[in-house]
């Protein structure tokens, strides 16, 4: 009994050891491209999260529509979005090939910051409608190219480790996002109104591209020999 209990406890140790080195990720504090990338993705992700997940709300205070008008509206968005997203994955993959996986990812921001500030500050639901196109070309662009700009900086040894850290932070930048926006909203539905509070949850997601762009600036792209064709999996 007293061995078995002086084997578990070494076990317990070894394991302990084993997956606390993964879970305080002190060795990926070092990979500095790889972390101003992921900050980079969590802002980008908190950017789309804001509009997707605060359609309805939009809708109903900031343009007036009956629950039945805001659903039926938020479905055209919503396939509007897609379609825009899986138009732009193949010819954006295939150009971040020939001119760097950065500089496509900057477009993605530019072109993200323009679709959810056009949302923001539209008159009418069409031209929203536009903005959510412009969005969903935008999130196609980015999932396609940052993926494989990600694949291009991290260590190939340890690369499912990575690669989970960047599941988790793109997880938790949709809960963060309604958070931060959903807080904004009700605060500028009380000072000013209901129904500015929606465009200004907007414009905090075009911030968050800012964000997003600016902190892309310190990663550092590998040369295009050593880099892998966009949307290839890691080897």
């Amino acid at each position: 009994m007293v061995i078995g209990l002086v084997g578990s406890g070494n076990m317990a140790t070894a394991l302990a050891r084993g997956w606390g080195e993964p879970v305080l990720c002190t060795d990926v504090l070092k990979e500095r491209s790889y972390v101003w990338l992921l900050t980079s993705r969590f802002f980008f992700l908190m950017g789309g999260a804001i509009l997707v997940n605060l359609i309805i709300t939009y809708l109903k205070q900031t343009h007036g529509l009956s629950e039945e008008a805001s659903n039926s509206t938020n479905l055209v968005m919503l396939v509007t979005i897609v379609v825009a997203n899986v138009l732009a994955i193949i010819p954006s993959a295939r150009i971040s090939d020939r001119i760097g996986r950065k500089p496509v990812i900057y477009a993605s921001c530019l072109i993200g910051f323009i679709g959810i500030a056009l949302a923001a500050l539209a008159p009418a639901v069409p031209l929203a409608i536009v903005g959510g196109a412009l969005f969903g070309a935008s999130a196609g662009t980015f999932l396609a190219v940052d993926w494989a700009l990600m694949t291009d900086i991290i260590p190939k040894a340890s690369s499912g480790r990575y690669m989970g850290l960047s599941n988790v932070a793109t997880t938790s930048s949709t809960v963060i996002a309604v958070a931060t926006g959903g807080l904004l909203l009700d605060a500028v539905n009380l000072g000013f109104g209901l129904g500015a509070g929606p465009r200004a949850a907007y414009l905090l997601g075009a911030v968050y591209y800012v964000i997003a762009a600016l902190t892309l600036r310190p990663v550092v792209e590998p040369p295009r020999s050593q880099r892998q064709p966009a949307g290839l999996p890691v080897g």
